[in-house]
């Protein structure tokens, strides 16, 4: 089963109110990584996650309140982060589990057509790759590992950055909240979320 994040970007526009602003999910999808990174939801990296279980603020805006009225007590690993907290991420952190693809190297040498790749070198018992992601702009080479031949087949193994799992969507996700920080100022624009499933 699939696992979907609910939530709405808000801003202070009062000294006592907040306002949700953008609802989350239409920008984000479903992006496993990120969950990970930020809110330890499906986190098949390991990564120390940025702001977990930090639960709903306690003056959550009406639409984060209407939204989890619908939700009808379902809410999974609620949390929220101000702006500034998101600028202090650390996103060449790396998750401390290894993920693991395996492939076809003798049909597809491997290569996943969304990434480009270059510097291939013979580290005994691997091969050392570095590939970038060809669907985000600007994206940073990424080092990957090869496996050479053993009895359970060719595989990729590698750690990966937060910044390795952001993807075109959470970008502007964070670029609508640095917008909104020029009016409001970084500690009166935040992120609530929380997620339908475990």
């Amino acid at each position: 089963m699939g696992v979907d994040i609910i939530g709405w970007i808000e801003v202070q526009d009062l000294p006592s109110r907040w306002s949700g602003v953008v609802r989350i999910r239409p920008l984000v999808g479903r992006t496993y990584g990120m969950f990970g990174s930020l809110f330890g939801v499906r986190n098949e990296d390991a990564f120390t996650p940025a702001y977990p279980n930090r639960g709903l603020p306690a003056d959550e805006s009406d639409d984060v309140h209407g939204d989890e009225l619908r939700a009808g007590g379902g809410l999974v690993a609620p949390t929220w982060m101000l702006w500034s907290e998101i600028q202090a991420i650390n996103w060449t952190e790396e998750g401390k589990k290894a993920i693991r693809y395996t492939v076809d190297w003798e049909h597809d040498e491997g290569r996943d057509p969304a990434y480009v790749y270059t510097e291939w070198s013979d580290e005994g018992e691997r091969w050392h790759i570095r590939r970038r992601r060809t669907s985000v702009p600007g994206a940073e080479w990424e080092d990957y590992y090869r496996e050479k031949e053993k009895d359970f087949g060719v595989y990729w193994e590698a750690t990966r950055t937060r910044k390795s799992v952001l993807t075109a969507g959470w970008t502007l996700l964070f670029k609508i909240m640095a917008l909104l920080a020029e009016r409001y100022g970084d500690d009166k624009v935040r992120l609530v979320a929380w997620f339908d499933s475990w």
